[in-house]
């Protein structure tokens, strides 16, 4: 107790010899004075709060060993037994030995008290000179910066008055027009370049178009790239590695592809070429597989797509898809799906759609050697037969037979189920996932289904074979089972048959 009154009083001597001595320095403002006041009020405040804990601690302290004495006499005077005495004067004892040490930590406690609030005190007084010093040094830069200004704008006047003399007018007319001139030159010139780069490296598809391998340049230099490592390119695919065609057809349609592909060789032009049949029967890849197999890139687009320009933009569309594809210089395919929307009977199309035919028969009345037109459409017998008259090969592709499915399935039972590979990561180590087909998925069991789905196309199927595999992930032995092939097939062909 009397180390910590101690304490505080060297604490007010620290405080009150700083408050009159070393601020004297300190520069006369309302800021530094409020400053010290309270930091002055704050020390004061926690002397006072310390010194009152420890008064409380001293007085109870006392009523302890008071405590402890009156036991001692009520024992010597037989009020109460040995036992009663040694378990209240252990009590005690403990207490008292609890409050001094709570006086001892309060003691150390003050100590660093103490020494922040020295250091407060320190740091502070040096804050407030730094702070006094770097106003005085901003009013000099302030000040330095205004007659810097005035002797600019002094000079910015003799300028102009000198350029609006009439020898120097001219001049300054002169040099302003070619220097605008000059920025708005660097402008186009840039427009043009980037227009280049767009045309010859970037090949940037036209909105008509919403899937192409046409990549101008780039492509070419991935090609140089591949070939200078010698790494060979994958091959097209084949008819029996995407889809099932009926043996006729597709030896018809194989037949088609090698023609092509030797009409390209030799610079001569492939004619065009409309398929019709149902929807999701293999159309739009045999599309793709014809370029693919030709060496000609492709790009995809559906004729209703015209719809989303302004009238008048939309025949401009028309040219723009054409100019783009002449670009290629490897030779594209152009496939137009749904084409019924544009070659429709002509009294039934309204003016703005016989613009657009008009100008899709101008830029497809000649034959050129890079661009081979392939429609495709579900209804054949609603276009008009001018236009059916511009395709001298008309091919039907039709909904696959009961053969034709099974091999279908057989094909995406392989695709989706057996080649099924994935890597997964758990618990931070990867872990390889692999489906495999239950013993109870027999042959017959897909030759049942290949005649249960009657009247569906080949995409129908593989939408089947992937919720397959939807649903073997879903299970514990990622296995698909008699069960779930059964209630996929069964789920599909109830509902194609509500519409």
């Amino acid at each position: 107790m009397k180390r910590l009154l101690l304490l505080i009083f060297f604490l007010n001597i620290v405080v009150s010899t700083s408050a009159t001595q070393p601020f004297t320095n300190l520069p006369s403002t309302p800021d530094a004075h409020e400053t010290i006041k309270h930091l002055t009020e704050t020390r004061n405040k926690l002397a006072a709060e310390s010194e009152r804990w420890h008064q409380q601690r001293e007085t109870s302290l006392k009523q302890l060993e008071d405590q402890l004495t009156i036991l001692s006499q009520q024992k010597d005077r037989g009020t109460i037994g040995e036992a009663e005495y040694q378990q209240q004067k252990a009590t005690i004892e403990a207490k008292i030995v609890t409050t001094r040490e709570e006086i001892k930590r309060a003691m150390r406690t003050g100590e660093k008290i103490d020494d922040v609030i020295l250091h407060v005190f320190g740091t502070g007084w040096d804050t407030l000179i730094n702070g006094q010093q770097e106003q005085e040094r901003r009013k000099t830069l302030v000040a330095q910066a205004a007659v810097t200004q005035d002797i600019k704008n002094e000079g910015e006047l003799a300028r102009l008055r000198m350029m609006l003399e009439p020898e120097n007018l001219t001049k300054v007319v002169t040099y302003g027009t070619l220097g605008a001139a000059g920025v708005v030159g660097v402008y186009y010139l840039w427009k043009l370049f980037y227009r280049y780069l767009e045309i010859n490296w970037l090949e940037k598809a036209p909105a008509l178009v919403h899937e192409t391998s046409f990549q101008g340049r780039y492509a070419d230099f991935k090609e140089y790239v591949l070939a200078l490592f010698n790494i060979t390119p994958p091959p097209p695919p084949s008819f029996d590695e995407e889809i099932i065609f009926e043996p006729k057809l597709e030896e018809k349609l194989k037949t088609i592809v090698t023609s092509a592909k030797i009409l390209h060789e030799r610079g001569l032009p492939i004619p065009s070429m409309l398929l019709y049949g149902p929807p999701g029967t293999g159309k739009t890849w045999y599309a793709k597989l014809l370029a693919k197999a030709s060496g000609l890139r492709y790009a995809l687009t559906s004729a209703d797509r015209f719809s989303q320009f302004e009238e008048g933009k939309d025949v401009q569309a028309v040219h723009d898809l054409f100019d783009w594809a002449e670009q290629c210089k490897e030779g594209i395919v152009l496939f137009f799906d749904e084409i019924d929307a544009l070659g429709a009977h002509r009294d039934k199309l309204s003016e703005r759609w016989i613009r657009l035919l008009n100008a899709f028969l101008a830029r497809t009345g000649t034959n050129v050697p890079n661009i081979v037109i392939v429609v495709a459409t579900n209804r054949i017998q609603a276009l008009d037969p001018a236009f059916l008259n511009r395709f001298p090969q008309k091919i039907n592709i039709p909904l696959p037979g009961p053969k034709e499915r099974e091999r279908l399935f057989a094909l995406y039972l392989k695709k989706y189920i057996i080649n099924e590979k994935r890597t997964i990561m758990r618990n931070n180590q990867e872990v390889a996932l692999q489906l495999t087909i239950a013993p109870d998925v027999t042959d017959a069991i897909i030759t049942q289904a290949a005649n249960r789905t009657n009247g569906l196309s080949g995409r129908q199927i593989e939408q089947m074979l992937n919720e397959m595999r939807k649903r073997c992930y879903l299970t514990d032995n990622l296995q698909l089972t008699k069960a779930i092939f059964t209630d996929v097939v069964e789920q599909m062909v109830t509902q194609e048959q509500h519409f």
